[in-house]
């Protein structure tokens, strides 16, 4: 969201909030003031005033909110009276306030102490990725100009459905295209036993990716996530990661560990793209004959992700997401039970999940373990409603 102020938001002070109302004239679109009356010092913010405009801002462009500030009636001049806000902490209160909005948008806040109780805030929305945004009440509200209405007409609901279906379902596309793009990009080696890819993409993006991708201190940052997330073997901690730059991606490659050789396995060689899309695709060489499925998770599927992650938020992404698995190869897995056996991975597996945010999430590994198994011949089922374990299924 781009300021409507002068100043960058971490330098923003209650002097800047003034010079700015001075010369604002009528709210906007992405502008809205609120205040009790000034001649009755106990008139207090109201949770559902917060509620409402927040949602409203989310819905649409998003926008600032400055809680505090009125024109009297009959003038044109703007003024910060301030207001009195619930408890001690105006800042919790108002993280509360909007953290019971679903889902929640990203926000900041600023707080000056005017008079005795009475405080300015001024809140920055973010517009939602995927709309809309609705109160715990299951109200929808979207900003329009000089003004927060609640949505009632039903064009206009199905606008912001559509709106959310489309950035789930561009997530959805665009990993799973690039995620194809890194699996033909090479042909499996023949001692690569286990080839395992996985894309990332979230749901919005801040600003222009492209910009973000293409500068110094992310591609940096790219080769700092590869050494921290990656390893090139289960036991080895010297990690090395190469950097190129083409005109789309930024690719980040790994050298094998010390097990290459090692009949057993163990040797991983990874390859991170960060692509102009948003899409964070991982492809992970790995020469092991036998994988456990706990190992699985723990030495590939954890790290992957970890580091997809971290790249998507570095691109500007926040929301939810959507992932996509594939691995293929010779490798058996192993079930973990000792009247099952093992698995060949043999031909592509694939699984993809809709995720409620782009972070690593062991309730989303274990159901894709459970996919896996399934995929692999074994009866693992998922668990039970009312099972809301860390473990999910049972097998």
């Amino acid at each position: 969201m781009d300021s409507v102020f002068e100043v960058p938001w971490p330098d923003l002070s209650l002097d800047h909030v003034r010079e700015f109302l001075e010369v604002a004239g009528d709210e906007g679109v992405t502008w809205e003031a609120k205040a009790g009356d000034p001649r009755r010092p106990e008139d207090v913010i109201r949770t559902h005033h917060v509620q409402r405009s927040v949602c409203g801002f989310a819905n649409a462009l998003g926008g600032f909110l400055i809680l505090g500030a009125a024109r009297p009636q009959g003038s044109q001049e703007w003024q910060l009276p301030g207001v009195v806000f619930p408890g001690d902490e105006p800042a919790t209160w108002l993280d509360d306030v909007i953290s019971s909005l679903r889902p929640r948008p990203r926000s900041e806040a600023h707080v000056w102490r005017v008079e005795d109780e009475r405080s300015v805030a001024l809140l920055r929305i973010e517009a939602i990725a995927e709309p809309p945004c609705m109160t715990a009440g299951g109200e929808i509200y979207e900003r329009v100009s000089g003004k927060t209405v609640r949505v009632t007409d039903p064009s206009v609901l199905m606008r912001l459905l559509e709106r959310g279906e489309g950035a789930r379902v561009d997530a959805e596309r665009l990993a799973t295209t690039r995620l194809q793009l890194l699996i033909t990009s090479d042909l499996m080696r023949n001692d690569e036993h286990l080839r395992a890819c996985l894309a990332l993409r979230a749901t919005g993006y801040e600003g222009d990716i492209t910009e973000r991708l293409f500068r110094e201190d992310t591609a940096e940052r790219l080769r700092q996530v590869v050494r921290e997330h990656l390893k090139p073997d289960r036991y080895s901690e010297s990690r090395w990661a190469a950097l190129d730059v083409r005109q789309d991606m930024l690719i980040g490659e790994t050298l094998g560990g010390s097990f290459a050789n090692d009949e057993s396995g163990g040797d991983r060689i990874w390859r991170v793209w960060a692509s102009w899309d948003g899409v964070v695709a991982i492809r992970c060489a790995a020469n092991d004959r036998m994988l456990g499925i706990e190992m699985l998770a723990e030495e590939i599927l954890n790290p992957a992700w970890s580091t997809a992650a971290a790249i998507v938020e570095v691109l500007g992404g926040f929301g939810s997401g959507h992932l996509v698995v594939d691995l293929a190869g010779s490798t058996q897995i192993a079930s973990g039970r000792t009247e099952w056996g093992s698995g060949s991975v043999a031909g592509s597996k694939r699984m993809k999940r809709q995720v409620a945010a782009v972070e690593p999430n062991a309730i989303i590994i274990e159901s894709l373990q459970r996919e896996l198994m399934r995929a692999l011949g074994f009866p693992v089922w998922e668990p039970d409603p009312g099972d809301s374990g860390p473990s999910g299924g049972r097998a």
